[in-house]
């Protein structure tokens, strides 16, 4: 077994240290001085449209996101129309107020769920039409691959 290398303070700063920790301890570095992590990159990043494959995943998501608000909205419907069918039959006025807000729980859970889920949907299928006009249009993704 060997010793680990023990490494000198001002070999931290200049970057050094060998192997894969130098982009480690150039982010960490990054992070405290605000500045970008491989500001010494001299390889210019060319700024292109977004990729096909991420206007894809924005629409497929939205269809599976939009599929399951549909579904959670079905089902509010139904355990709506299931508890109106189904009084509750009691004379104690608590048992009375405690299944209303209960059964009004329930309705609103599922109508929570319809209502995010379907929020989501619109926002990923307004992202793909946004990535797709940018492509279309040539215009640089505001998107990090």
């Amino acid at each position: 077994m060997t010793t680990p290398r023990v490494f000198k303070q001002e070999e931290f700063g200049k970057n050094k240290i060998p192997g894969p920790l130098v982009w480690h301890y150039r982010h960490i570095d990054a992070v405290f001085s605000n500045t970008s992590p491989m500001a010494d990159d001299s390889t210019p990043s060319p700024i292109a449209p977004p990729a096909l494959g991420k206007i894809l995943q924005c629409f497929s998501g939205s269809f599976v996101a939009g599929t399951m608000a549909m579904l959670a909205y079905r089902i509010m419907l139904s355990i709506a129309a299931n508890f109106a069918a189904r009084p509750v039959l009691s004379d104690n006025p608590a048992v009375a107020n405690i299944s209303a807000a209960v059964r009004t729980l329930v309705v609103g859970m599922a109508a929570l769920g319809a209502g995010v889920f379907g929020l989501a949907a619109l926002g990923i299928f307004l992202l793909g039409v946004q990535l797709l006009f940018q492509r279309l249009t040539g215009r640089p993704s505001t998107l990090p691959e």
